[in-house]
């Protein structure tokens, strides 16, 4: 009982210092390797695949345990009713008796006490019979569970972040474009207020600098999401107001 107990504790330290780890992160300034570490650090599903895995080896570690032998020290001290004596030859004591005199001598007292180191082994026991190889056949099922997590966590991490930085370089693209064509269609108005253009050349300016404005809606919306994205596989709760 005391073993399990001290196994359960230990793996409810471990689950309370992975779930308290907490950290603010700067999307502008992530690198790529970075952004896997931080996700295997903090991403929920991941977390909860190694502790799936420490349970298992802690689980082995309390069967493993249950195969140690219990020792344990035991004393006693009692009086005795009965004091034995042994008989000797009486010439021992006394030189003038005859050869085959016998007397009888007590050697002990009218106590006696004993201690001894006993050790308890279960030889066979058919409920635990098969249980040490079958927990060591789930901890290696939950490590591979856990590399092939990592994996995926790291390949699904790498390409959202990929996605994020083709994203923000599309959207900066863009933002140039929409910069140019407001500066141009801010020309061409003044233009044909001085009667220098015409209105089809106004119109046309207006048009290409609309078309420019949608196609910076789209792209900053795109990067908006793909930020979102990112930040869910890091295990981070997305701030609408920072993004």
């Amino acid at each position: 009982m005391k073993k399990t107990y001290i196994l359960s504790l230990a793996w409810i330290v471990s689950v309370l210092s992975v779930l308290g780890q907490e950290k603010k992160i700067n999307l502008n300034a992530l690198t790529l390797e970075e952004a896997v570490k931080y996700s295997l650090d903090h991403s929920p599903t991941f977390i909860a695949q190694q502790l799936k895995e420490q349970q298992a080896g802690y689980k082995l570690s309390q069967v493993k345990l249950d195969y140690l032998p219990d020792i344990y020290v035991t004393s006693d001290l009692r009086r005795n009713i009965i004091i034995p004596s042994t008989p000797i030859p009486a010439s021992m004591i006394n030189p003038s008796a005859p050869e085959d005199e016998l007397m009888y001598m007590r050697f002990n007292t009218p106590w006696s006490s004993g201690a001894g180191l006993n050790v308890t082994f279960d030889i066979f026991n058919p409920e635990t019979a098969g249980l040490k190889s079958e927990q060591e056949k789930q901890l290696k099922i939950s490590q591979l569970d856990s590399r092939i997590a990592e994996n995926e966590l790291r390949a699904t991490v790498s390409q959202a972040y990929i996605d994020c930085a083709i994203a923000q370089t599309q959207l900066d693209a863009i933002t140039a474009d929409t910069v140019y064509y407001a500066a141009l269609s801010r020309e061409i108005e003044d233009l044909y207020r001085r009667e220098k253009v015409s209105l089809v050349d106004k119109n046309n300016a207006e048009m290409n600098y609309n078309a420019s404005l949608a196609r910076f809606h789209q792209a900053k919306n795109i990067q908006h999401n793909s930020r979102i994205n990112l930040l869910m596989y890091l295990g981070v709760e997305p701030d609408e107001d920072k993004l």
